[in-house]
């Protein structure tokens, strides 16, 4: 592999040389991962529908880009919210991360309001630089959410490649940032669709949303890490009868409906 990691050094700011390879040749994984760069490039969602996303070197760019929507990070849930966003006229995508989500929804349906959610400000800076690269109104709100509104300490991790960050302590972020925290419930109205994905503070979100599950019983595309985590979603859902199907993106699998 170094021969490769001294390629990619020489090649990193230069994509046209990787969207050069890429027109020819889809390397495999193990020589992909290897080959990130800083730029810019175009997701096609599906036929019609594309946007533009800026590149970092992170593992959900750099396989959007080299094996295209669906097709790796997180294929099977990007392809069905794709479908899901379709229908939907108040789209909210809480824990944006750069948009991927929110980029896509607003890409197949144009016409629908769609807000972004991202606490942690040197990622809500690439979010907010992703929505100014496509022109669009996506509504960005830097904030967490949870079941109470106020503040809180958000962990973050280090790295220029590592996005994630969480209010739980559990998931080991060791740089403590005090951000604003609200409840959806005091954010919104109404909302159609829903993805979710805080870093296992999944349950105190969707209990800070109580009314609107009640009031307009969004679809709701969910982050479940382990069976403790679908433990506590499955409470703070409790009495609300939702239908589940469960996504395997390790094994690209749509499992049995639980």
């Amino acid at each position: 592999m170094g021969v490769l990691k001294a390629v990619q050094q020489a090649t990193r700011r230069a994509p046209a040389i990787h969207k050069a390879i890429r027109a020819v040749w889809t390397p495999p994984e193990r020589i992909y991962q290897h080959l990130y760069f800083d730029g810019t490039f175009s997701v096609e969602v599906e036929c019609g529908a594309h946007f533009r996303l800026e590149s970092h070197g992170e593992q959900a760019e750099n396989e959007l880009f080299w094996r295209g929507y669906g097709e790796g990070w997180e294929g099977r849930s990007l392809v069905a919210w794709r479908e899901l966003a379709k229908a939907a006229t108040v789209i909210v995508d809480v824990g944006a991360n750069t948009g991927i989500f929110a980029l896509a929804a607003k890409a197949v349906n144009p016409d629908a309001k769609v807000v972004a959610i991202e606490p942690a400000r040197r990622v809500a800076e690439k979010l907010r630089r992703n929505v100014a690269l496509n022109r669009w109104d996506i509504e960005i709100a830097e904030c967490a959410a949870s079941d109470f509104s106020g503040r809180a300490t958000l962990y973050d991790h280090p790295g220029d490649h590592v996005y994630s960050a969480s209010l739980e302590t559990s998931m080991n972020g060791t740089i403590p940032i005090e951000v604003e925290v609200r409840r959806l419930d005091d954010m919104l109205e109404r909302v159609d669709l829903v993805k979710m994905d805080v870093e296992r503070h999944e349950p105190a979100a969707l209990r800070g949303m109580r009314r609107l599950l009640e009031t307009c019983r969004p679809t709701l595309l969910i982050e479940v890490l382990d069976d403790e985590a679908e433990a506590g979603i499955r409470e703070a859902l409790d009495g609300l009868v939702y239908a589940w199907e469960r996504i395997d993106e390790d094994r690209n699998v749509l499992l049995t409906p639980a």
